[in-house]
């Protein structure tokens, strides 16, 4: 006798894999596959928490994809203090101080005492005024006050910075 197959019973999640689930799986995919991409994330962040918290913190900085922080709100809320972190902190690059200003191609940094990860080699940042005068330039080996009355910051070769 033989037998028909029998149709894959439907995979059952609990509520946190449900929300990270939410939105993410598009027709004909398979739940598990796109949960488990999440998971694997979690896993490589918890790991990394381990070793070196801050690094995590820099990585979340550095590359800030809205699946890492729904996997970690749904699936590794132990990480949510990094994640609100890496919110304050903010990459290499050029940025406004303050609110952004209306039609800024600038991102924005709030006035702060910022510091650099690893203090690495040839990181530099300066700080600017209003009219463009520098107010300082600094190489990321000790913590840097980025005062309101800045008006920009630019960093090169420090990879990421947050709140000391």
């Amino acid at each position: 006798m033989v037998q028909s197959p029998q149709p894959a019973p439907e995979p059952t999640f609990d509520a946190p894999q449900e929300q990270f689930l939410a939105g993410k799986v598009p027709e004909g995919t398979d739940p598990n596959a796109v949960l488990q991409v999440g998971q694997e994330r979690c896993d490589q962040l918890t790991s990394a928490n381990a070793v070196d918290a801050d690094s995590v913190i820099s990585e979340l900085i550095m590359n800030p994809a809205p699946d890492t922080a729904d996997a970690i709100a749904a699936l590794c809320p132990e990480l949510l203090p990094a994640l609100e972190a890496a919110g304050r902190g903010f990459p290499d690059g050029v940025f406004s101080v303050g609110a952004a200003a209306p039609h800024s191609d600038e991102p924005s940094v709030e006035p702060g005492t910022y510091r650099a990860y690893g203090a690495p080699a040839d990181c530099t940042i300066s700080v600017y005024a209003g009219g463009g005068e520098l107010i300082g330039s600094y190489d990321g080996s000790a913590p840097v006050v980025i005062d309101a009355v800045a008006a920009r910051v630019e960093s090169d070769q420090c990879y990421s910075w947050f709140r000391a």
